[in-house]
């Protein structure tokens, strides 16, 4: 395939391979552009009713214009090119690395993670907002691109393997292991799917594994449905219990207690890393729960208080202090006193002069004379 021309894309390199086809780079002949092109699999290609569904979620996807996700251009059929009959579809190519691949290479920093969780969710918000769910959020449907920006991948690709069958056979082990109970279980899924899915992304992150693993696929789903993933503080003593509480909710099995909407979820990110931020500046969210709080969202309050005052801070919180004015009238003029009689009797200790007999007196207009030598006329 590499160095041949379909339609006029001229394909370049190999980019990767997974169920729903092969990736390959490819020069836009037309439009001198680099793009990424996916051939998906026969079976789709041979079906007039498979390529009409892809058709519809193409469109679907094409409509999407965020910053965090990867644009699909078009949607191509070849009808007599060397490689024969082909369907394959024209997306934005990102030049960076999978998230996978950022996360197999060493543990991600709480700030980093939550960076990167929440411009997924910026994506996933975007798109429920059309009705469009990815069904396969994974790291490795998503880029980092060279220039720290976060690309998701393939969205809408996942609608067209149709069944839970063909979602399930049309799957590798590393997409099983992301899939909620309800699509492991071959249910209709919704947004909340994709919800889940990007909880298993988050604990990855956190923790550089895979919160539902077996030895096998059936293995993998049974965990997904029937056990709790390991507490996170295990592999990461950094997590807060804030952001335990936020993997706890995206990953119930229950749908209906998960978090509801991405823009939910997304609150609660953004909260967690103001709250980091706070923190790295010497400041603290002091938090306390709000009555009437709708659910799903973030039920404190937030207030900031310095975790260690600035030594002016000191000064000013004792000045202003009621009792410590009080005390202070006191304490400096008596201070004052005691340092100008140690002045005085340092300078004249001779007024204070007396004998065994007498008291010390001071008689007025008198001259004392103090030891001396006469030297050298006496």
């Amino acid at each position: 395939m590499i160095g041949k021309t379909i339609l006029h894309y001229k394909i370049l390199e190999k980019l990767g391979e997974g169920g729903m086809g092969v990736v390959y780079k490819a020069e836009d002949t037309k439009l001198d552009r680099t793009v990424a092109i996916k051939f998906l699999p026969h079976h789709i290609s041979a079906s007039s009713e498979e390529r009409e569904r892809l058709v519809v979620e193409a469109k679907a996807a094409a409509s999407l214009n965020h910053p965090n996700i990867a644009t699909i251009y078009s949607i191509e059929t070849s009808e007599d090119s060397e490689a024969g009959r082909e369907t394959f579809i024209v997306m934005e190519y990102i030049h960076g690395k999978e998230l996978k691949q950022r996360i197999e290479s060493g543990l991600l920093t709480i700030n980093e993670a939550l960076d990167i969780a929440i411009k997924i969710g910026e994506g996933l918000q975007a798109a429920h907002e059309k009705d469009i769910v990815h069904r396969d959020i994974k790291s490795d449907n998503i880029m980092l691109t060279s220039k720290g920006q976060i690309k998701i991948m393939d969205f809408g690709l996942a609608k067209i393997k149709g069944t839970s069958k063909l979602t399930q056979a049309g799957s590798t082990v590393g997409t099983t292991a992301y899939m909620s109970p309800e699509q492991a279980q071959g249910e209709e899924v919704d947004r909340r799917s994709d919800i889940f899915s990007f909880g298993v992304v988050l604990y990855e992150m956190l923790t550089s594994r895979l919160p539902f693993q077996g030895e096998h696929q059936a293995a993998i789903i049974y965990s997904i449905v029937n056990e709790d993933p390991q507490p996170i503080a295990r592999f990461n003593d950094k997590v807060s219990e804030d952001l335990e509480r936020i993997l706890l909710k995206v990953l119930a099995k229950d749908k209906e207690e998960r978090y509801q909407h991405a823009d939910d979820i997304l609150a609660d990110l953004r909260k967690e890393k103001k709250k980091l931020e706070y923190a790295s500046s010497g400041y603290i969210k002091a938090l306390a729960p709000v009555a009437g709080a709708r659910p799903g969202a973030w039920p404190y309050s937030a207030t900031i208080r310095p975790i260690v005052a600035p030594v002016s801070a000191e000064k000013d919180a004792i000045t202003r202090s009621p009792k410590n004015k009080k005390a202070l009238k006191i304490i400096i003029p008596t201070a004052l006193v005691v340092l100008l009689l140690i002045v005085f009797f340092i300078i004249n200790p001779f007024k204070s002069r007396g004998t065994a007999d007498q008291t010390p007196e001071t008689p007025k207009n008198s001259l004392a004379v103090m030891y001396f030598e006469n030297i050298p006329d006496p």
